[in-house]
């Protein structure tokens, strides 16, 4: 039987993701474009306002994402040390032992997720709704960490 290789589909299904929104987005009109832009800077309250370019346009969209990703850097943290801690707490206490496979691949599964939801939320051309993003992704990071840590295989 072969190997399924679910995260490099999932990885493959990220860049064509990724090549679909770029066509679409070279695909609208100028002024839609940057009417999509004014939205996600009311939106969001960006400190300045969308450029006329396209390739400014997308510089910014980028720059102002990758600035509010850094204000959510510690609250996906804790929820990442939350998910290793209640992960090793399950782990220890498991009275099966062994390796969980399921939750071993579950938890590389989700963590190429958190990866493509990262890198989407830097390039999306809407606006983001502050506690659906936040919630969002800490959830897919201390998932991911917690399902890791409980299938890995536990050596005493």
């Amino acid at each position: 039987m072969r190997d399924p290789r679910p995260v490099l589909w999932l990885f493959i299904a990220h860049l064509l993701a990724l090549l679909a929104l770029i066509g679409w987005w070279l695909g609208l009109p100028a002024p839609e474009r940057l009417a999509r832009l004014v939205a996600v800077q009311q939106q969001e309250q960006a400190a300045t306002p969308p450029p006329d370019s396209l390739v400014a346009q997308a510089t910014w969209l980028f720059e102002h994402r990758r600035a509010r990703l850094h204000g959510l850097t510690v609250l996906v943290g804790i929820a990442g040390v939350i998910g290793l801690v209640e992960g090793t707490v399950r782990r220890h206490h498991d009275p099966l032992g062994g390796m969980r496979f399921a939750c071993w691949a579950l938890g590389v599964v989700l963590s190429a997720l958190s990866l493509g939801a990262g890198r989407a939320v830097l390039v999306l051309p809407w606006p983001l709704p502050p506690l659906a993003l936040t919630g969002g992704l800490a959830l897919l990071v201390g998932s991911a960490l917690y399902a890791l840590v409980f299938g890995r295989p536990l050596v005493r």
